[in-house]
């Protein structure tokens, strides 16, 4: 297919999602509860804080920030593919308007006790993770097959500029005004999201004639398991994700006691990762039609690894900030194609499960990896641990060549 032709069939492609109005009240909802929900993010943490002088309670938070993706993630996957998903998101979104509404009360009461936060943010943060898991689900319901790469690198770089820009702005809304007026902002944009799912459309809902708890659950991992280019895919980035905590964990320290740059400096870097994503969501939806998709997530890998490496070598912040572009880059491509391809090879009834599964596999790891981090960061030098993150990606790269990856189109 020459230059031209592809240029074109992707602008058609394009136009085609620009013109879908579930696609797009779905993409505005979200992107407006997204920018507004950073200040809630940010604001928690900050009135535990208050409450308790301890950090010890803020890290308790972001701990029951994370038990709905890995405790919770196979369960809501079965909800998702056993009741109408437009119903779960509606849910979803109002039982989060209804909690926010009550911290916001007794905030302006001054009756707010830290177990008001630590049970109405796991309310609010398993809302989250099961609208997301549904966003998902019903993508392939709305949209063409053929579109679903372009969906979703629109739909990654939504996330991703307001994700860079979001928690500047939460930290200014909080530092010039009040929590209430944050909280009240975090509100509006969950209302904007209310009213914009409320006119999508999704195909007819045929009711579950029983349920099979167990079952279902081994339905949903036994999709996922049996398509091999996709449980490979999800491995793969359970590495990526294993790597990627020694440079969410160790780089700040890395950068400033080690390299000696400044905060500013430290903020450019973080910036420069997050151009790299804005970047890899432009050239995503083009990319496979150049590049086998599985041999966009081995390269991607493979990139991550040289990072790491440079990082490893590197004695200037400039380095750092070019290897930290290729990383943000590499992780986006990955998330966008990997989106797709879980939503093009798995049947609809089964998505919800397949996404709970996935999710759950790719993040189960997180913690202790963590830990074994933070651990070897107290005895090792700092920069050997860049170095080890790097073997380990390039070993799972090359591994990845002699699975079903290669097979993918």
């Amino acid at each position: 297919m020459s230059l031209a032709n592809l240029e074109e069939k992707t602008k058609l492609k394009e136009k085609q999602v620009w013109k879908n109005k579930n696609f797009l009240f779905l993409l505005l909802g979200h992107s407006a509860h997204n920018f507004t929900f950073h200040i809630f993010a940010l604001s928690i943490p900050l009135i535990i804080y208050d409450l308790t002088s301890s950090s010890f309670y803020m890290g308790t938070m972001k701990a029951i920030e994370f038990i709905p993706n890995v405790v919770l993630g196979i369960l809501i996957g079965v909800l998702i593919d056993w009741f109408n998903r437009k119903r779960i998101m509606l849910l979803s979104i109002l039982i989060k308007i209804f909690s926010v509404i009550f911290i916001i009360l007794l905030l302006a009461t001054s009756t707010i006790q830290l177990w008001h936060l630590y049970l109405l943010g796991f309310f609010i943060y398993t809302c989250i993770y099961a609208f997301a898991n549904t966003y998902q689900s019903i993508i392939p319901s709305i949209v063409d097959k053929s579109q679903l790469t372009t969906a979703n690198a629109y739909i990654t770089f939504t996330n991703t500029i307001f994700n860079s820009i979001g928690p500047a702005m939460a930290g200014a809304i909080i530092l010039y005004t009040t929590y209430v007026v944050g909280l009240s902002i975090t509100l509006l944009g969950l209302i904007v999201l209310l009213v914009c799912v409320l006119p999508v459309k999704l195909p007819s809902y045929e009711p579950r004639s029983h349920f099979n708890l167990k079952k279902d659950i081994i339905e949903g991992w036994t999709q996922l398991y049996g398509s091999k280019a996709l449980f490979s895919a999800t491995l793969l980035i359970l590495g990526n994700n294993i790597a990627s905590v020694s440079t969410s964990t160790i780089l700040i320290f890395y950068a400033l006691d080690v390299i000696g740059i400044t905060e500013g400096q430290l903020g450019l870097i973080f910036s420069i990762s997050a151009i790299g994503g804005v970047v890899a969501t432009l050239i995503a939806k083009y990319s496979k039609d150049y590049v086998n998709r599985g041999y966009i997530f081995i390269l991607a890998t493979f990139t991550v690894s040289l990072a790491q490496f440079a990082i490893f070598l590197s004695s200037n912040w400039y380095v750092i900030c070019m290897s930290m572009f290729f990383v943000g880059f590499s992780a986006t491509i990955c998330n966008v194609h990997y989106f797709a391809l879980r939503q093009e090879s798995t049947p609809s009834h089964l998505l919800g499960r397949v996404i709970g599964t996935s999710s759950m596999i790719m993040k189960l790891a997180l913690p202790f990896s963590f830990l074994v981090i933070t651990y070897l960061a107290d005895i090792i030098e700092v920069n050997l641990i860049f170095l080890m993150t790097s073997m380990f990606l390039l070993i799972i790269a090359i591994l990845a060549l002699r699975t079903r990856l290669t097979d993918l189109k």
